[in-house]
């Protein structure tokens, strides 16, 4: 069985609810485009009740436009600023219950093309992401 459909099948939710999506501007302009307004605070999704506002009974209202952070999840990324060399970090949300089960071909596209995306993102934007201990 494809494990996306185990996802899209499953009633947790994950994506809609456990995490903060952050959105690019162009990701704001293209969200704004299709008529959406008041949809974001500082970059984040904002959410009702605990759940994504564009979440609907379960299915996305903007899933032909859903930002990178939702596309690639359960992998989830953060930006490290180091000395030598500015680097993203990906891991898995463990609190997704399809997390273990997810073929590691999966990861690594999903890795390639969140990482092709993040090159065109400007250093604010990446700054958002970035880790503060």
């Amino acid at each position: 069985m494809n494990w996306l459909t185990t996802c899209v099948n499953c009633n947790v939710k994950c994506c809609c609810r456990g995490f903060d999506a952050i959105l690019s501007n162009k990701e704001i302009k293209a969200i704004k485009a299709k008529g959406y307004r008041n949809f974001a605070r500082n970059n984040v999704l904002k959410k009702v009740k605990g759940k994504c506002v564009f979440s609907d009974k379960g299915k996305c209202l903007i899933q032909e436009i859903k930002p990178l952070s939702c596309k690639i999840y359960p992998v989830i990324f953060d930006y490290f600023p180091t000395l030598k060399k500015d680097k993203f970090i990906f891991y898995m949300d463990l609190s997704c219950p399809q997390a273990l089960n997810i073929p590691k071909e999966w990861i690594e596209e999903q890795k390639t093309m969140a990482l092709k995306e993040l090159r065109k993102w400007n250093k604010k934007e990446i700054e958002i992401y970035c880790y503060r201990p």
